[in-house]
C-alpha cells in the first residue's frame, strides 16, 4: 500500500510544478513522508486538531477546506491568518489565488462550446487561430484541441525568467494573451528565443505546461468572439453562484484576498501576487464554498440545483483517461488508498507557486460522491496531501447531517466599497432566489446615469462595478429592484 500512495505522491508533486523551475529531490521529500501516521478521522474535533497541528507543522498561515458529498457542503472550517500583519483571520468569504487548480475551468469552458458544435477535438487549432502555431521540428504535424487538454501538443514549459519577465507584480498583468502568445509561440515572436517547443511529435509525449492552458483560453475568446473573463463570468461562475470568482484583481473586492507568504528563517514573509500573461491555465481567485460549486457539477455529472454546465457524457469524458497513465481533459485521475477506507479513484488536480497551494478533487465510481477543497497562502505540497487524505476519508465515513451550501436568506443591497470613490466601486447583492434584477444609477436629480443590470439572475450574491470616469463629483444614488424588493442606497463620487 505504501508503495501505491508513494506512487502517486510523487506524480501529484509533479504535476505542481509550474514555472518549469529545477526540480527538487522528490525522493528526498517522499523519504520524510510517514505514510504509517494517517489514519482516518471520525470526529470534527479531532478533523480540526489535525488540521492545525499539520498547519503548525508546515508552517501554512492560512487554510481554508470543505468537504462536499452529493450537492451540499457537509463539513468546512477556516484557520488561521489571510493576512498576518492585520491579524485578519481566514473566514468563509477569504479568497485565495488557486494557481494551476486553475485548469479545469479551462477545460470546462472549451467543452462547453466544443459542446455547442463549434469544433472538433481532432481538429488542427489553427483553422480557429488568427496566427498560425506550429511545432518547428514538426511543421507537419496539427497541433489539435486534444492535445492541449491532455498536456501532448508538444509545447514546453515555459521557464521562470519569461513570466518574471513580463508578469505584473500585486496587480493584473498589462500583457494581453494575444500579445503573450504570439510572441512566445510565433519565430517572429520576442519571446520565441524561449524554445517553446519540444523535439517530441505533437501528440506523442506528456509534458506538462500553462502556456498550451493559455493558448486554450484564447481559444475560447476566438471561438466565443468575447474575452476570456466575460465567458467564464456568463458561462461558468455567474451560473453556479460563484460571484466572488475571478481571474482578475480587478474584478474582486481585494479586501478579501488572503495574502501569499514564504517561509523562512523561522518567520513568515509576504509574496507579492504576479500578474501572469498565461492567466487561465493559473491565475484564478476563488473561496472554498464558491469551489465547491464547480465539484458538484462534476460530482453531479454536469448540473447543480437545476443549472447545468456540461452534459454528462462531456463530464465523462473529461474525467476518463485519455492519455496514460492519469491525463484527462485537464483533470488528473489516479487510484490510491485512503485511510481506513481502501483505494478509491481520484480525480483531482494541485495547484502550487511560490506563495499558495491548492488542491481541488473528488472521488469517483463508488457512488460516495465525496469531494474536497484545500486552499492556503502558502505552498507546501507535502501539508496539503496529508490534509486532502484526511478530509476525504472523514467524508466517507462521517455521518454528519449535510447542510445546505450558505445561500442569503433575504434580499439585501450593500453599501458600495470603495465610498466615496474614484472612478470605480463595486456594488453588491444578495439574492435568496432566481429574480429578475434591475438596479440602476441615479443623479441627484432623479436621472437614470447608469443601467448595471436588467435581466434574471440566480440566486447568490452578486458583485458589479461602476465607473464614474464620466460623471462629475456629487453625490449618487443606487437602486435595486428584484420582485417586490426594492432598497435605495447613497454613494459618493470624489475626483
Amino acid at each position: 500500500m505504501k508503495s501505491i500512495l508513494k506512487t502517486l505522491f510523487f506524480v501529484i508533486l509533479f504535476t505542481s510544478y509550474l514555472f518549469g523551475q529545477d526540480l527538487i529531490d522528490f525522493e528526498a521529500r517522499l523519504s520524510d513522508f510517514n505514510f504509517d501516521k494517517i489514519s482516518a478521522i471520525d470526529d470534527s474535533a479531532a478533523l480540526d486538531s489535525f488540521i492545525v497541528a499539520k498547519m503548525e507543522e508546515y508552517h501554512f498561515p492560512g487554510l481554508a477546506a470543505c468537504i462536499v458529498k452529493d450537492d451540499k457542503i457537509i463539513w468546512k472550517g477556516n484557520y488561521g491568518y489571510a493576512d498576518i500583519g492585520q491579524n485578519k483571520l481566514v473566514n468563509d468569504s477569504t479568497l485565495f489565488h488557486i494557481a494551476s487548480a486553475s485548469k479545469p475551468f479551462t477545460g470546462t469552458a472549451l467543452l462547453q462550446l466544443w459542446e455547442e458544435g463549434l469544433f472538433d477535438l481532432d481538429d488542427d487549432i489553427n483553422d480557429y487561430l488568427p496566427f498560425e502555431v506550429r511545432n518547428p521540428f514538426y511543421p507537419n504535424e496539427p497541433i489539435t484541441f486534444r492535445m492541449l487538454l491532455t498536456h501532448t501538443s508538444s509545447m514546453g514549459h515555459h521557464p521562470d525568467l519569461l513570466i518574471s519577465y513580463i508578469s505584473t507584480q500585486d496587480a493584473d498583468c498589462s500583457v494581453g494573451l494575444d500579445s503573450f502568445l504570439v510572441n512566445y509561440l510565433l519565430p517572429e515572436g520576442n519571446y520565441y528565443w524561449m524554445n517553446p517547443f519540444l523535439n517530441r511529435s505533437p501528440g506523442s509525449y506528456y509534458n506538462y505546461t500553462t502556456a498550451g492552458f493559455a493558448l486554450l483560453g484564447y481559444l475560447v475568446e476566438n471561438i466565443a468572439d468575447t474575452s476570456y473573463e466575460e465567458y467564464c463570468q456568463e458561462k461558468i461562475f455567474i451560473p453556479l453562484g460563484m460571484n466572488h470568482t475571478s481571474w482578475f484583481l480587478e474584478n474582486l473586492n481585494t479586501n478579501n484576498l488572503a495574502k501569499q507568504y514564504t517561509y523562512s528563517s523561522g518567520a513568515f514573509h509576504t509574496s507579492p501576487y504576479m500578474g501572469r500573461p498565461d492567466y487561465p491555465g493559473v491565475m484564478l481567485k476563488s473561496s472554498t464554498s464558491q469551489l465547491a460549486r464547480f465539484l458538484i457539477a462534476f460530482i453531479q455529472k454536469g448540473i447543480v440545483d437545476d443549472i447545468r454546465i456540461l452534459n454528462s457524457t462531456t463530464v465523462d469524458s473529461m474525467t476518463t483517461i485519455q492519455f496514460p497513465p492519469d491525463m484527462g481533459f485537464s483533470w488528473f485521475i489516479d487510484n490510491y488508498f485512503l485511510p481506513n477506507s481502501g483505494e478509491r479513484t481520484i480525480c483531482a488536480h494541485l495547484g502550487g507557486v511560490t506563495g499558495v497551494n491548492s488542491l481541488i478533487g473528488y472521488i469517483m465510481g463508488t457512488g460516495e460522491n465525496v469531494g474536497g477543497v484545500i486552499l492556503t497562502n502558502r505552498r507546501n505540497d507535502t501539508g496539503i496531501l496529508e490534509i486532502a487524505f484526511e478530509l476525504l476519508s472523514y467524508g466517507i465515513i462521517t455521518n454528519v447531517e449535510k447542510e445546505k451550501i450558505d445561500f442569503p436568506k433575504d434580499f439585501f443591497l450593500s453599501q458600495n466599497y470603495p465610498n466615496p470613490f474614484n472612478p470605480t466601486t463595486s456594488i453588491e447583492f444578495t439574492l435568496p432566489k432566481s429574480a429578475y434584477v434591475e438596479l440602476k444609477v441615479y443623479n441627484i436629480l432623479g436621472k437614470v446615469v447608469s443601467i448595471l443590470v436588467s435581466k434574471k439572475l440566480n440566486q447568490g450574491t452578486h458583485t458589479y462595478k461602476f465607473d464614474g470616469s464620466n460623471l462629475a463629483s456629487g453625490v449618487y444614488y443606487y437602486r435595486i429592484e428584484a420582485g417586490n424588493f426594492v432598497q435605495t442606497r447613497k454613494m459618493v463620487y470624489l475626483k
